[in-house]
């Protein structure tokens, strides 16, 4: 071990990395399930290093139909890693129209397997296509709920000083 290195928080590293490994793998197959494909996530760093799985994962998160590289020479070993390569490269283009932050993500780093940058990949897609979409129904349903709360407001007459307060209250607390 290298002098400075604290082994304490090199392990913690590793258990977190662990956890979030095995979180990320139920969601993924969760999400796989909803749309009732029948592939599974089994190793998240050596799935999504295989750019057709990515693609397939995508397509059934979104909905969306993306092109891969495909073809019969694809089971040459040489072709391997440029197919892997191309279809990683298709997946980071779309998610990138998508308007998802991959600063620090790249192609090279998803089909070598790079722990970290995998599993930032997948917790910006847990953020975006799984809690922005929670946030986005809880707003709509509190707005649902402030506008019945100024119609039906019982000591408003015109509704103005109900909506002021109905409004910093909900300003304040979402």
């Amino acid at each position: 071990m290298e002098p400075g290195i604290n082994t304490e928080t090199l392990h913690m590293d590793t258990d977190d990395e662990e956890i979030q490994r095995e979180v990320f793998e139920k969601w993924m197959n969760f999400q796989l399930e909803k749309r009732l494909s029948l592939r599974r996530v089994w190793n998240l760093f050596e799935d999504l290093r295989d750019g057709e799985f990515f693609i397939t994962f995508l397509e059934a998160l979104t909905g969306d139909v993306l092109p891969r590289i495909t073809g019969p020479w694809l089971f040459l070993a040489f072709f391997t890693y440029w197919r892997q390569r191309w279809n990683v490269e298709i997946t980071l283009d779309y998610l990138n129209q998508q308007q998802i932050n991959l600063r620090n993500i790249t192609t090279a780093e998803i089909v070598s397997g790079n722990r970290r940058v995998t599993l930032c990949l997948i917790g910006r897609l847990v953020a975006h296509y799984q809690i922005h979409k929670d946030i986005k129904k809880h707003k709509q349903k509190m707005e649902s709920v402030q506008s019945w709360l100024e119609d039906f407001h019982p000591n408003s007459k015109n509704g103005s000083n109900t909506r002021t307060s109905v409004s910093h209250c909900f300003k304040n607390c979402c």
